[in-house]
């Protein structure tokens, strides 16, 4: 992983956790920090927090289309409610991964703080 501009340092094991290269982490990274950049006005500590929610996001939508497999996703739906099913499951999956990661987060935060 390697970036001129700083990343933060639980970026490689938030790409492992999330099964995802560590130069995807970066882009996504960099991406995060670019969206919040956009809406200005902000402290530079608050920009970096938002910037770092925007990244837990980022990670946990792109970890489930890399599992989107996983839930035996096609085409061939037969009914409305399998489908409604098949989204349910996967937004579950996805707050599952954000609570996960923010957990850590905090947990990691909390450490450092104390």
């Amino acid at each position: 992983m390697h970036s001129k501009e700083s990343t933060p340092k639980l970026l490689p094991w938030l790409a492992r956790k999330a099964r995802i290269s560590d130069d995807q982490a970066v882009e996504l990274w960099q991406r995060a920090r670019a969206e919040t950049a956009s809406e200005g006005g902000m402290s530079p500590a608050r920009a970096h927090s938002r910037a770092m929610d925007r990244l837990f996001e980022l990670v946990a939508a792109e970890s489930l289309i890399r599992k989107a497999p996983l839930y035996q996703l096609d085409l061939g739906f037969r009914t409305r409610s399998h489908c409604y099913n098949v989204a349910l499951n996967l937004w579950d999956a996805w707050q599952a991964l954000l609570e996960r990661a923010n957990s850590d987060r905090i947990k990691a935060q909390t450490r450092h703080a104390g």
